[in-house]
């Protein structure tokens, strides 16, 4: 949805069958470039800035970069806002962990 406070923070459990090294793509809706953000998972951070796509109810997929995982089973992903530029930090729609062939 329309990520307004700074101070707001999200998180998910999910499950992978197999360790690996996974690109992170992250479908953002916003009107300026410049809010940041942090993904973090299994001690893991990555950061990115937010390119806008235009409209907030207009997604745009932005690779973060990539995550390693040594073990299959349930992990933790945090995202959280480092500074907001404008009036909101994003819309987001989706996170996606996509396997890297090796």
């Amino acid at each position: 949805g329309l990520w307004k406070s700074e101070k707001d923070w999200l998180s998910w459990t999910f499950r992978i069958h197999q360790p690996g090294e996974f690109e992170v793509e992250a479908s953002i809706g916003q009107t300026q470039d410049g809010s940041v953000f942090e993904i973090a998972a299994d001690g893991q951070r990555l950061q990115a800035a937010v390119v806008a796509s235009g409209d907030y109810t207009l997604p745009k997929t932005q690779t973060i970069g990539r995550l390693r995982f040594a073990s299959a089973g349930e992990h933790t992903l945090e995202l959280r806002p480092i500074s907001k530029k404008g009036a909101v930090v994003m819309t987001l729609w989706r996170i996606d962990l996509i396997p890297v062939k090796e």
